[in-house]
């Protein structure tokens, strides 16, 4: 019996091939349902989020004031690691959140970074673009971090 179980099934007939359901499981597996939660999440997010501003805090007082590496390298490995944390939390929540403002806000601010390294003189206003970015970003309403490019509309779930 080729009956297919779960919600990511329903509403397709017996007939379904094989193919299409092995495709089906794998896009499911990066873009469930329902966001993927666990049980403190929510204060996951928020102790990432606070120390990920700590390492930006002393990352960019490094940039800002003209330290030596020695001094705001910690923090950038601090910021690199709780960041990279924080992504990997968002997309095993849910694959949606690259195409959503939210996501396309990371991976924006993931080339300036880049940039940031190699801009010279441009340091100093990367920086700020980047935190402009974060800042606009986490304090806009749902309906703009939700809002899909790829569908012209908030998606909240496929």
């Amino acid at each position: 019996d080729r009956t297919p179980i779960g919600p990511a099934f329903d509403g397709l007939p017996r007939s379904t091939p094989p193919s299409k359901l092995a495709r089906l499981n794998l896009f499911r597996l990066f873009v469930p349902e329902r966001p993927r939660e666990f049980p403190a999440m929510r204060w996951a997010r928020t102790t990432l989020r606070t120390v990920h501003l700590v390492g930006v805090a002393g990352l960019g007082g490094g940039f800002l004031y003209g330290a030596a590496p020695a001094v705001w390298l910690p923090y950038w490995w601090l910021a690199v690691a709780t960041g990279a944390v924080m992504v990997a939390l968002e997309l095993w929540s849910t694959g949606l959140w690259l195409i959503q403002v939210r996501g396309l806000a990371v991976v924006v601010k993931l080339a300036l970074i880049y940039w940031l390294l190699r801009a010279g003189d441009l340091q100093l206003p990367v920086l700020v673009v980047i935190i402009v970015i974060s800042g606009v970003v986490s304090h806009a309403p749902a309906d703009v971090r939700y809002f899909s490019i790829l569908h012209r509309r908030r998606v909240d779930r496929l």
